[in-house]
């Protein structure tokens, strides 16, 4: 269960393989502020599972940004242990929304 005021992310992480060609994955967080802690998705899941009753005011974008790309930095060291595979890592943010 999410709270209101989570915050959700969407990363799309790219590298180029031996052959020239690039090799990719999605990365999906979202960020409970009531927690304090983000969790990686394997979809985004629309408005299922959110708990009403979040905090009164909007989420700290400040923190949720630092703990996302603190997940993200984490996930791709889990996906690509090589340091080799890491160079030249094209990162783009797809998406962010929060459903308070």
């Amino acid at each position: 269960m999410f709270c209101e005021n989570s915050v959700y992310a969407r990363y799309l992480v790219q590298y180029r393989i031996s052959t020239g060609r690039l090799q990719g994955r999605l990365f999906n967080f979202v960020y409970d502020p009531l927690a304090k802690e983000v969790r990686t998705l394997t979809r985004f899941e629309g408005g299922n599972g959110i708990e009403p009753g979040g905090a009164k005011e909007g989420p700290d974008i400040g923190k949720a940004r630092e703990r996302i790309e603190s997940a993200l930095q984490s996930g791709i060291l889990e996906w690509l242990p090589d340091r080799q595979s890491r160079a030249g890592l094209q990162i783009t943010l797809i998406g962010v929304h929060s459903n308070s």
